[in-house]
């Protein structure tokens, strides 16, 4: 009887395991919003609907496009999948235009945190091999 109660015990630890990682799984195929709750008042903001990131996937540098010309009040932010802050510069092209060098990143699925006057938005891109 002992043994059948350890075999009943074990089964349930399995069963548990499996599920835990099912559910790691169907948490890292899926998106995310971003948003930041801050409880100071503060003015109403910008939103940054209209950014479009290029070429994707990317192999040496991906860009940023604003239709507003407000590149040079950006604050661009790359991070990993597993949201490692990852070391990039991005550069202002032009008044609409910001160029991220992602040459030196390995390959794999990225996140580019765009900040304009408190107002946020995550973009994906893939960096190709």
């Amino acid at each position: 009887m002992r043994f059948v109660r350890i075999m009943y015990v074990m089964k349930k630890m399995l069963l548990g395991c499996s599920l835990l990682v099912a559910c790691f799984f169907a948490i890292a195929n899926t998106s995310f919003a971003y948003t930041e709750v801050s409880s100071e008042m503060s003015p109403p903001s910008v939103e940054l609907t209209n950014v479009d990131i290029y070429p994707n996937p990317a192999k040496e540098v991906v860009f940023l496009k604003f239709e507003e010309q407000i590149a040079r009040d950006v604050s661009v932010e790359v991070r990993s999948f597993i949201g490692n802050k990852m070391a990039t510069s991005p550069t202002v092209q032009q008044t609409n235009l910001i160029k991220i060098n992602i040459g030196d990143l390995p390959a794999g699925h990225y996140y580019a945190i765009i900040t304009y006057e408190g107002a946020k938005t995550l973009k994906k891109f893939i960096k190709k091999a």
